[in-house]
């Protein structure tokens, strides 16, 4: 089972991203974190992290790196957490 670590950290960015005003470097290093803590604890999906429209961090994950289907996305941290422990290995689908 994946356990991950909402930090005050995330909890700062979750809330400026409410009104769009996260750093968005920020947004980016914490997501890539959290996906990383969610490797070193069994999880086996593929992760997309980028910056959309200069505006929003997306994390994308999917079942594996051929995979294009079966997409949850993230655009703050408690939602990339949810995402991350509820797919348990992406076997949602």
């Amino acid at each position: 089972m994946i356990k991950l670590t909402y930090t005050n950290e995330m909890k700062i960015q979750d809330v400026l991203w409410e009104d769009e005003r996260e750093d968005l470097s920020v947004m980016e290093r914490l997501q890539r974190t959290l996906v990383d803590d969610a490797i070193r604890q069994g999880w086996t999906g593929y992760a997309n992290i980028y910056i959309a429209c200069k505006n929003e961090v997306i994390a994308e994950l999917y079942k594996d790196k051929e995979s294009d289907e079966d997409v949850k996305y993230s655009s703050n941290c408690i939602r990339l957490i949810k995402n991350l422990e509820n797919t348990n290995n992406m076997n949602l689908y």
